[in-house]
């Protein structure tokens, strides 16, 4: 009996630039293609600034729909599209990103003779997500052949709040050497007066600006610290709908000469290059890449302890229930979760702060990222495709 030769599809909403699995799924489909297999990498959506990606794609550029009726189309024929798809190229895998892809890929699954295996991967703290995209977990990702977390409590929660027995971990990669190169480049020339400033600390934080990443409660926590040192600055990399209230915060607190909003970058190397200190203040994530792209890059790491994502690339052997005071180790700095106090969140990052400032940690740290580079990403998504 001749195998099937297999055509592995990737399959996400868009590659925009600025979103974690945008990034890792170009990433994916292309180390795929690297190995000399077939794959096609499929969003929904095109946009002008998008991830690179070395292999075959396709794309659905979908318009966007202002009404509900055309919407519901627009989801009808998005499901057709995966199941025509899919099987006019006879699909053997198929790999979705995000709940919204792996919705629409397991509802095509059902409507397909020859059925390809399904991966999905689940990049946000399932506790923070909507009503309906709980029930859509439990009801259909069952149907999916695996189910990947990306990090080893986000796997718990699946087993113990969502019953799932298909789940396991890849975390998010991170090419070092790549890093290494970026960081040698200069700041784009309206932020080369940063290479000499004489304000130091420099703290460096990215995200999207979103509720998520507690932007405000960063700025509220560096307007305190500004009064014990006036000559520090606080660099935000990242665009968002939350961008003109940041603004507003910055001007109520008089920090236009300390806070930087810098927008999206391309190379945010540069800048956590000329950083001391690398800030995370979200009240959740699911694998934080920009954590792992500043470790990787030598900074000092400050990091509110959430539920899922940064204790595992800070120190995988932190096991049991949430901290309730800072926990500390060479180059990083844990904080208790933003989530667990009602008022002055942002005192646990000031103290932390000036602990920081006070013991001149300013020097390039050292954190063990060995167990996150791009040949054991592969490898375990190969393992699970084979």
């Amino acid at each position: 009996m001749t195998t099937k030769p297999q055509h592995i599809a990737v399959i996400i909403d868009s590659i925009k630039l600025g979103g974690g699995a945008e990034k890792n799924a170009a990433l994916l489909a292309s180390l795929i293609a690297k190995e000399g297999r077939k794959v096609t990498l499929v969003t929904f959506n095109t946009y002008e600034q998008e991830y690179s990606y070395t292999c075959h794609r396709v794309s659905f550029a979908e318009k966007s729909k202002r009404f509900f009726i055309l919407k519901i189309s627009k989801s009808f024929l998005r499901l057709l599209k995966i199941k025509r798809f899919c099987k006019d190229n006879e699909v053997t895998h198929i790999v979705s990103f995000l709940n919204e892809a792996n919705t629409y890929t397991l509802l095509a699954r059902l409507l397909l003779r020859n059925k390809p295996k399904v991966l999905v991967s689940v990049r946000a703290d399932p506790n923070f997500i909507s009503n309906l995209s709980k029930q859509i977990i439990k009801i259909l990702y069952p149907y999916a052949d695996s189910v990947i977390a990306v990090s080893k409590e986000m796997e718990k929660i699946l087993r113990t709040d969502f019953k799932l027995q298909n789940v396991c971990t890849i975390h998010n990669p991170v090419d070092v050497s790549k890093i290494k190169e970026r960081l040698k480049r200069p700041l784009p020339k309206e932020y080369s007066f940063l290479e000499n400033t004489n304000q130091h600390p420099i703290f460096v934080n990215v995200g999207r600006l979103t509720d998520q990443k507690g932007h405000i409660f960063l700025i509220k926590s560096f307007a305190k610290f500004t009064k014990l040192y006036p000559m520090t600055l606080l660099i935000i990399i990242g665009d968002g709908v939350k961008k003109n209230n940041l603004l507003q915060e910055i001007k109520s607190n008089h920090l236009e000469k300390n806070v930087f909003l810098i927008g999206y970058q391309d190379n945010i190397y540069p800048f956590l290059r000329i950083s001391d200190c690398f800030l995370l203040s979200s009240f959740y994530e699911g694998f934080p890449n920009a954590l792992l792209e500043a470790a990787a890059s030598g900074l000092y790491i400050i990091s509110t302890d959430c539920n899922t994502g940064p204790r595992e690339i800070i120190d995988p052997g932190i096991f049991g229930e949430k901290i309730s005071y800072p926990y500390r180790i060479n180059g990083a700095s844990l904080v208790p979760d933003l989530n667990q106090f009602d008022e002055k969140p942002f005192d646990l990052f000031y103290k932390e702060m000036v602990w920081f400032a006070e013991n001149k940690l300013f020097e390039k740290q050292s954190i063990t990222i060995d167990r996150f580079s791009k040949q054991i990403f592969l490898n375990k998504w190969l393992d699970l495709i084979t």
